[in-house]
């Protein structure tokens, strides 16, 4: 099957997905409203779902659960562009919104399972890490992105962007998520209404605890790996 990695390109996987990534968010800002700000979009979440998949093993319920949710993800999409029940638009953009964080949810489960599953630390598992992180943000993205749809004035923009809900996955919105769960809190975009704040702290939490959970078991990892039989430093 195509989903099949070779095993000399498996220690690659999650190198290449957090490449994409990183090279898909410096360019996002470029994009946004253009035709292949969406192709580049779908290519992500694609990429997503196939490394995950790779890395769950032979979990087939969660191989028909993420290909379902992409599926119900490029139906909503096709069907907010296509102008089909024109009156329904916001909703098909929140279906598709919606599909979009229960995909990248199910891609973070298994990515965790495959991290703490491993019996050594090597470099797919750090990078894994790195994926875990960023995908645990764009879900939160995509949370703001419905609170958006739901209620508009959630949050606060700077007066130059340009507010367009059609834009699922919006530079501010990405931005805004990565800045808080790294807790920077530059200011420029505040959360304005209860829940936006409450979401943004709840974010916050989330990351400060899985960066001190992820250290201190990888650390832990490092440790049992040195002490095996067999090691340089084993006794």
């Amino acid at each position: 099957m195509f989903l099949k990695i070779p095993s000399h390109l498996k220690e690659l996987r999650f190198l290449q997905l957090t490449i994409f990534t990183v090279l898909f968010l410096l360019v996002l800002p470029l994009l946004v409203n253009r035709v292949i700000f969406k192709i580049l979009t779908q290519l992500f979440f694609l990429n997503s779902l196939l490394v995950s998949l790779s890395a769950s093993g032979k979990k087939v319920r969660l191989r028909g659960l993420l290909w379902s949710l992409w599926g119900a993800a490029v139906l909503f999409f096709l069907l907010a562009t296509s102008g089909y029940a024109s009156e329904l638009r916001l909703w098909w953009y929140g279906l598709e919104i919606a599909s979009i964080a229960l995909l990248l949810l199910c891609c973070v489960a298994a990515t965790l399972s495959f991290i703490f599953q491993s019996p050594r630390i090597h470099l797919d598992t750090i990078f894994a890490a790195v994926m875990a992180y960023l995908l645990i943000a764009m879900i939160f993205a995509q949370i703001y992105a419905l609170l958006m749809i739901w209620e508009p004035a959630s949050f606060k923009f700077p007066s130059s962007a340009v507010v367009d809900s059609d834009n699922i996955f919006r530079s501010d919105l990405v931005y805004f998520s990565l800045v808080t769960i790294a807790t920077l809190g530059y200011g420029d975009i505040v959360p304005q209404m209860g829940l936006a704040r409450m979401l943004a702290v709840v974010e916050a939490v989330v990351g400060q605890f899985y960066v001190a959970v992820l250290v201190a078991w990888l650390v832990g990892m490092l440790i049992s790996q040195s002490l095996r039989p067999g090691h340089p430093e084993g006794k």
